[in-house]
């Protein structure tokens, strides 16, 4: 099933209500295809099921609405993030873009797909997978460390649909390479996208405070109108000090002194 939604954000609110089981549904559609609603009487299930989502939203919504908790629990890293501009002004449009030619080798290629046994990698592939693994593992810090947490196993995915694509017996460097590209522009979209960004919704707005001028305690407070907690802020601000995103020093201010926070 391919489902496209041109209004990406509608979906990210819709995830923000309480209760609402749809970010789990996606992982496990994600994970194994095996989906069960929650409810107690004659639950919904679908087994082994193939779902691809295609969805829209600019940067600005994808930050506002993508809350901690979804970059956290894993919904963020099961999707390939890719930034795209307009290439061409056209006040007529496009015209209407002819599949027909697509069509017939795409329904051959599927076909030839489902009667295919599992692929591995070759002998080769197998050496230039032991190479790369250690690299796409290794975590990353940050929002854009969640969002791409699942980099060997979104390349691995992408090697066998190449592969298949391909019509070929076994998963080959040539299928990798192509896997590594597309995900190697992934990754540098999520960079361009969450790159500032740190996760934790709290240390993200003194940050963007920060990168304005330094702040004094005070004036962090100011940011929250006073209705945060010193204790979460100063949660906050450890934690951009261990992403060493901001740094602080003191001052001598009427004669006591104060921390005074910067963006390094």
């Amino acid at each position: 099933m391919l489902l496209v939604e041109p209004e990406f954000a509608s979906v990210l609110k819709v995830m923000a209500r309480e209760g609402n089981t749809l970010s789990n549904l996606i992982r496990q559609s994600w994970d194994s295809g095996n989906l069960r609603t929650l409810t107690k009487n004659s639950p919904t299930v679908a087994t082994g099921a193939h779902i691809s989502i295609l969805g829209h939203v600019t940067k600005e919504e994808l930050l506002r609405y993508l809350s901690d908790t979804e970059a956290g629990n894993g919904f963020a890293n099961r999707f390939l993030f890719i930034w795209t501009k307009r290439a061409n002004i056209l006040p007529e449009g496009g015209g209407i873009i002819d599949y027909n030619k697509l069509a017939g080798p795409v329904k051959n290629m599927l076909e030839r797909a489902q009667a295919m046994p599992t692929l591995e990698r070759d002998v080769d592939a197998k050496k230039a997978w032991a190479f790369i693994y250690e690299e796409l593992s290794e975590g990353k810090l940050g929002l854009f460390g969640a969002v791409t947490a699942q980099a060997e196993a979104q390349v691995l995915r992408l090697s066998v649909i190449y592969a298949a694509l391909d019509g070929s017996s076994a998963i080959k460097p040539a299928h990798l390479e192509a896997a590594l590209a597309v995900w190697e522009y992934a990754e540098a979209s999520a960079k361009h996208i969450f790159g500032d960004a740190t996760g934790d919704s709290i240390a993200d707005r003194i940050l963007g405070a920060l990168n304005l001028g330094e702040r004094n305690r005070t004036d962090i407070n100011h940011l929250f109108q006073r209705h945060m907690s010193a204790k979460r802020i100063e949660q906050a601000l450890n934690f951009l000090l261990a992403l060493k995103k901001a740094n602080y020093r003191m001052r001598e201010s009427g004669g006591r002194s104060e921390e005074v926070w910067f963006a390094t």
